[in-house]
């Protein structure tokens, strides 16, 4: 829906715009959002995917166990290995494969190098140019469905959200997304597509965390409402 200013409206820090084609995609940038607060973008050829990290996803895979020692759950996750493990376990595989005397890593560094890799990790890849961001959206012409087979999806989506907004809310027992851009072998990369990574928090779904976060952030009750997250459907 859209306010009648023309603007979209705003439900709990979400704003939701759908374009007919990616054509419409450079009138937005260019209209509305070009001159607005510090954006980073994420393109997903599916738009009802679930903005979560590789690594929430692979540990959501592994079977549950009962808890025997009672209370709630009565059921909870059990990785083969903590986060601590699997992150030692590639500071392991990548000694003496990064050259001659390679500048330490602290654990944000090393978990987006093992992203740049491949590896599962809390790092989601996002961009400073939302033209990146619809090229990645549109990159795969098929992807896999629920029942395993390939099809074409039914809508785009590329995301923008406000690295300043989305903080406010942090603390030390329950931080934000948090935006960041590694000086080490991965930069490169990073350099050529104006990447940047997004620590996810650990059992964080973007979009869940901006409606819990930001409930007073609707144009309905609010009208200085501010969107930290823009979703792009196309």
């Amino acid at each position: 829906m859209r306010r009648m200013d023309g603007c979209p409206d705003i439900v709990s820090g979400i704003a939701t715009r759908t374009l007919k084609s990616w054509k419409d995609f450079y009138a937005l940038i260019q209209n509305d959002l070009e001159n607005a607060p510090a954006y980073i973008f994420r393109g997903q050829a599916e738009s009802e995917w679930l903005v979560k990290s590789s690594l929430d996803r692979l540990e959501e895979r592994f079977p549950t166990t009962v808890n025997h020692h009672g209370g709630i759950p009565d059921r909870f996750n059990c990785p083969p290995a903590s986060r601590e493990e699997h992150l030692a376990a590639f500071r392991q595989s990548v000694l003496h494969r990064r050259g001659p005397n390679p500048p330490p890593l602290n654990d944000r560094e090393c978990w987006a190098l093992a992203q740049h890799h491949g590896l599962a990790t809390p790092m989601l890849d996002w961009t400073l140019s939302p033209f990146v961001a619809l090229f990645f959206a549109f990159e795969e012409e098929f992807v896999v469905g629920i029942n395993q087979e390939y099809s074409p999806p039914k809508n785009r989506v590329v995301f923008a959200l406000s690295t300043s907004v989305v903080r406010e809310h942090s603390t030390g027992n329950d931080p934000a997304p948090c935006p960041f851009i590694p000086k080490n072998e991965t930069s490169n990369r990073l350099q050529a597509q104006s990447g940047i990574f997004l620590e996810m928090p650990r059992n964080t779904d973007l979009e869940e965390y901006v409606r819990e976060k930001f409930q007073d952030e609707s144009s309905s009750n609010n009208p200085h409402a501010r969107a930290v997250l823009h979703r792009i459907v196309i």
